[in-house]
């Protein structure tokens, strides 16, 4: 099944997808296996409570790796850094987005959780600093 669906189909479940990067399972980005699901944790069938989140292991080559969600997270870099990622905070000064997250926490990430990417790309996201 392929990520996106894989990944609604959870949310109608009642539960919180949360995808990563199973390396080696597709040669290229051009195999058809590549972003498929080749694993979740729980299994199918394992009693789960409602809200709980749901990892689902999708198909990437060596060397590639699937952006984690950091928004609201303090430790975006930290976590980008463990995926093999680089951290790219566009500052905003000034008046409150509706959509920030926070004093400092960043938010309107790109690209967005989920997607495969390689190694070594960065992740821009914005973070509100208050106005001196």
């Amino acid at each position: 099944m392929d990520a996106e669906s894989a990944a609604a189909a959870i949310r109608s479940a009642g539960f919180v997808p949360e995808l990563y990067a199973q390396e080696g399972w597709a040669d290229s980005a051009e195999d058809k296996a590549f972003r498929t699901v080749v694993e979740s944790y729980p299994r199918p069938d394992t009693p789960w409570p409602q809200g709980a989140t749901v990892a689902l292991g999708l198909a990437v080559p060596d060397g590639w790796t699937v952006v984690p969600s950091i928004e609201g997270l303090p430790n975006a870099e930290a976590i980008l850094k463990a995926y093999g990622l680089h951290a790219k905070e566009i500052s905003v000064y000034g008046p409150v987005e509706e959509d920030q997250a926070g004093f400092m926490l960043p938010y309107r990430q790109s690209p967005r959780p989920g997607t495969a990417v390689r190694k070594g790309s960065t992740v821009k996201y914005r973070a509100w600093w208050e106005k001196s």
